[in-house]
């Protein structure tokens, strides 16, 4: 299969491996290419091992209704996802995507106007979501212990080690009730490196959008939220989930290397480094945040251009801020009157 692909696809595609009510799953040494859908899926299972899995334009998606009208809902087209599923750990995985959607020129989004052809068809590289629920008539992996329902954001957990993911809608992705410890994991020209909607750890992680920075979404409500890493705007009114960022390292051109939502969110020892129009740390919604802190970061600002990024920082509609011990590093060679 080629790398073009049409935004109104007739199908989701295939899907690779399945894997399903299953305890301790162990794949290993896999490699995928060249599939239109999606390649690895564990569904309801507990103590999965992800493990050295590479996948080559292993990606899909329909972000365009088949009237071509309206955005449609895109959910297909990953490498790999972990859903429902207790303490799953997948590492050294990569995901490398180079797929893009193929038509007219003409086809244009709804919501921006801005063109499919030529730009990203993959939605997330790497994901987990869903917690299972205590008490369901679905079938379970065997020897689940399950814990509270009054804790629900702590019952799904997941590691994602040493992994790398190019060329998605999202890179790496957390959502509905699941919490994921992201360790030196690498985030390159994605829309955006990593969209945490729930309770997450994301440590000695590189996000670098030089170069996608340069492309807009088609997709009008990603594109209003862009930025390295988007902390909890999909989590529901949740204001409980904590969030951390700690000693990682996030490159950006135009979009701010840090949006911000709702939850309580703690970004300390980071690098964040700007260019051009590029912003630092913003609020992307409207919703509350219950606590900001931002502790002993460097942040650098290289070369922006005059006037076009009035705000390099811009925090709203926070309960609690904390902002202390931040290092400012400015290089300039514009001329400013």
């Amino acid at each position: 299969m080629n790398n073009g692909a049409h935004p109104t696809p007739y199908s989701d595609g295939t899907l690779a491996i399945h894997i399903m009510y299953a305890d301790s799953p162990i794949l290993k040494d896999i490699e995928i290419s060249n599939v239109y859908g999606s390649g690895i899926c564990i569904w309801k299972c507990t103590d999965a091992i992800i493990q050295n899995v590479t996948t080559y334009n292993v990606s899909a998606n329909q972000v365009l209704s088949a009237d071509g009208k309206n955005e449609s809902v895109d959910h297909f087209g990953y490498s790999i996802w972990s859903g429902a599923s207790a303490n799953t750990k997948i590492s050294n995985c990569k995901a490398f995507n180079y797929r893009v959607y193929s038509c007219d020129p003409k086809l244009k989004s709804p919501h921006n106007n801005e063109q499919y052809d030529g730009k990203i068809c993959g939605y997330i590289g790497i994901y987990c979501e869903y917690s299972p629920i205590q008490g369901n008539k679905n079938i379970e992996s065997i020897h689940y212990e399950w814990l509270s329902d009054e804790n629900t954001d702590k019952r799904g957990y997941a590691k994602v080690i040493n992994c790398f993911v190019r060329g998605y809608t999202f890179g790496f992705k957390s959502e509905s009730l699941m919490y994921i410890h992201f360790d030196n994991c690498k985030a390159i020209y994605n829309y955006i490196g990593f969209s945490i909607q729930a309770s997450a750890l994301i440590e000695n992680c590189y996000i670098n959008g030089l170069t996608i920075d340069y492309e807009r979404c088609p997709q009008q409500g990603i594109e209003s939220q862009r930025g390295g890493v988007c902390f909890s705007w999909w989590s529901g009114e949740n204001n409980l989930h904590e969030q951390y960022l700690l000693n990682s390292y996030i490159e950006s051109r135009k979009y701010q290397c840090i949006s911000l939502g709702k939850g309580t969110v703690t970004i300390q020892h980071n690098t964040l480094r700007i260019y051009e129009s590029a912003a630092l740390i913003k609020t992307v919604t409207s919703f509350e945040l219950a606590k900001v802190k931002i502790s002993e970061n460097r942040l650098i600002i290289d070369n922006i251009k005059p006037i076009t990024s009035p705000e390099h920082i811009r925090i709203t509609n926070t309960q609690k801020l904390i902002f202390q011990r931040t290092i400012f590093i400015i290089y300039q060679t514009h001329h400013v009157n």
